[in-house]
């Protein structure tokens, strides 16, 4: 998370660069030796997430504390999912981090980060909670701390994999799934130094989806084109809402507030988000493939230094991030009319052919032992043998 003009509590940590620090228009190809380098010096426990995340599961990690550097990119774990506490006297850089992976497939997981300390003489608060399951994502952060403060903040990741197959035409022909994913909710800064935001990306076979240049890549030109909008503050096209004035060569959804003071015309106190983010899959009729749906919540400082006085920010969406329900298939070059008569399934055996309402996060256990128990169910009658 990256204002215009100053670093966030995403900043760079022990050396490494994290892509945000970098304006214009950003390529993986610009940063790839810094970024490289920096997750030379990652374990591989720190790579928990979508990556090692299983089709029919999901995964969540959460994060609290001071000390923010280097979170890493969506649909990777938060520090790792480990606490740590460095430090002494009044210079303590702590985080209170947890991660975890749905225990069965098709149920729910849910972590959730508390943090609280001093710097110096500088007070700092900070919770987030992270709750992800088939076709849902529910993500909350929020900080009260002051500038002066070592950037801290707290830090939301979840997402889910699902297994899909797209059948309806031609098997072995290709084409271009575009597919709806629901975002609702709020980024709240209140006062100079606050800032908060939030990512929604999707993966395709564990891997981002993305290329350097629009003309080798008709997905990502078609995500770019359905996605992009025009910003009057800075009087260009972005695919970003908010604070934003790079993009990305994947495909990726950024929404960011920063607060400068109530005399910048670019601080945003407050941005609601409630849309579709229109994503392109390419896939082949008839072969199955993975898709992984995650994101990446925020809430803490732009910057660290100076007297800015306190300042509180908070990242809402713990209604939803969802399922869109039914999109769209296109030829695999992108053109052709939208084609709706196409079936998706998934190996789950959860349906996805509608959108997903999101149930209250009180009801989610519940939505998700159900769901599990369904499967089981499932699982038990295939298994049985046939009378004769």
């Amino acid at each position: 998370m990256i204002g215009r003009h100053t670093a966030s509590f995403r900043r760079a940590g022990a050396g490494c660069l994290p892509p945000r620090w970098c304006a214009g228009i950003v390529t993986r190809a610009a940063i790839a030796g810094v970024v490289a380098a920096c997750f030379a010096s990652v374990p591989a426990w720190a790579q928990l997430g979508q990556a090692t995340t299983p089709a029919g599961s999901a995964s969540v990690s959460t994060c609290a504390g001071n000390g923010f550097g280097g979170l890493g990119e969506v649909g990777n774990a938060i520090s790792g999912g480990t606490s740590f506490s460095i430090g002494s006297g009044p210079a303590i850089t702590a985080q209170t981090c947890a991660a975890a992976v749905s225990p069965t497939q098709s149920a729910t997981v849910q972590t959730t980060s508390s943090g609280s300390g001093v710097w110096y003489t500088t007070p700092y608060i900070n919770t987030a909670t992270a709750t992800a399951g088939p076709g849902l994502i529910h993500l909350t952060a929020s900080n009260i701390a002051d500038t002066s403060t070592d950037f801290a903040g707290a830090a939301a990741q979840g997402g889910f994999n699902e297994m899909f197959t797209v059948n309806g035409g031609t098997p072995g022909t290709q084409g271009i799934l575009i597919q709806p994913i629901h975002v609702d909710g709020t980024l709240i800064d209140n006062n100079n130094g606050a800032a908060a935001s939030i990512d929604v990306q999707v993966f395709l076979n564990h891997t981002e989806l993305g290329s350097h240049t629009l003309a080798d890549d008709p997905a990502y030109s078609k995500f770019v084109a359905l996605n992009t909008s025009f910003n009057s503050t800075i009087g260009i096209n972005e695919i970003g809402v908010g604070d934003v004035d790079f993009s990305w060569d994947y495909q990726m959804k950024p929404y960011d507030a920063s607060n400068y003071g109530p005399s910048d015309p670019d601080s945003i106190s407050s941005l609601v988000v409630n849309e579709d983010v229109l994503f392109a899959i390419p896939f082949t009729f008839g072969t199955p493939f993975d898709m992984g749906v995650y994101a990446l919540a925020e809430a803490g400082e732009r910057a660290f230094g100076g007297n800015l006085g306190g300042n509180t920010s908070s990242v809402d969406f713990g209604n939803t991030i969802a399922w869109g329900g039914p999109g769209y298939v296109l030829n695999a070059d992108g053109s052709g009319a939208p084609f709706t008569g196409y079936t998706i399934t998934a190996a789950s055996g959860i349906d996805y052919s509608h959108a997903f309402d999101a149930p209250e996060p009180a009801t989610w256990l519940v939505f998700g032992v159900g769901i599990a128990a369904l499967g089981a169910a499932r699982r038990s009658r295939r298994a049985a043998p046939t009378a004769r």
